[in-house]
């Protein structure tokens, strides 16, 4: 049975000659890898090492870096890193736009945080449900709830369709604005419409965000909710 190479062996294989040759893709697997196993730090070193070999990091390689920086806490290393891919004529993405925006919402840095969303809409950015839903879930936690309400309105109008990660934020942006009733009302219509899949990835969800320690009532409809799937 073929073994299939790690990771190091294939920088080894490159550097001893064979006829494996890096180019941008393969320095953009590795890379990514990298950040997604939490090894940063190597990560960079091969960004260096390939913008030194003479290869041009696209939106992708800087977007992996950049995600895995803020998924770390090296939020500010992530933003250094932005400006760079500006600076080295790499247009953003809105992956690359909304994962800073995202973390910037999770420090409270609500101010900064539009700053890049102004940045998105300037430049002719589509935004997709996963922004839509950052945006509104920022929102709720910069005690912004009308804006948050607006911003799902939104969504809904233009023809998304809710996951279990957009009905939890909305439930707990509601929650902790004190509208329970409003929060009710989302598990109600996910009853109505038979989404029980989606209720068992939206507990998964609320319990992420420790809703469910907050609640207990809403923990218990979710709870019953997913068991009748």
């Amino acid at each position: 049975m073929i073994r299939p190479l790690s990771d190091d062996e294939v920088e080894v294989e490159a550097s001893e000659g064979s006829s494996f040759e890096p180019n941008l893709i393969t320095h953009t697997t590795l890379i990514s890898g990298y950040c997604k196993s939490q090894r940063l730090d190597e990560a960079l070193s091969l960004y260096e090492e390939m913008v030194k070999s003479g290869f041009l990091p696209d939106v992708v390689t800087y977007t992996s870096i950049i995600n895995g920086l803020c998924k770390s806490g090296r939020l500010e290393e992530g933003k250094v890193l932005f400006r760079e891919m500006e600076r080295m004529g790499v247009a953003p993405n809105h992956v690359s736009y909304s994962t800073l925006v995202d973390s910037l919402f999770k420090v409270r840095n609500a101010v900064e945080a539009f700053v890049f969303q102004s940045k998105m809409v300037t430049r002719g950015i589509t935004f997709d449900l996963v922004v839509y839903t950052i945006l509104m879930d920022g929102l709720f936690k910069s005690g912004k709830t009308n804006g948050a309400e607006d911003m799902f309105q939104t969504l809904l109008k233009l023809g998304l369709f809710p996951n279990h990660v957009t009905y939890s934020a909305l439930i707990d942006g509601r929650c902790k604005a004190g509208d329970m009733e409003g929060a009710e009302s989302l598990l109600h219509e996910m009853e109505k419409r038979g989404k029980q899949e989606m209720a068992v990835e939206l507990y998964k969800e609320m319990e992420s965000r420790g809703l469910e320690a907050n609640n207990y009532i809403l923990d218990i409809r979710v709870n019953d909710l997913a068991s009748k799937n």
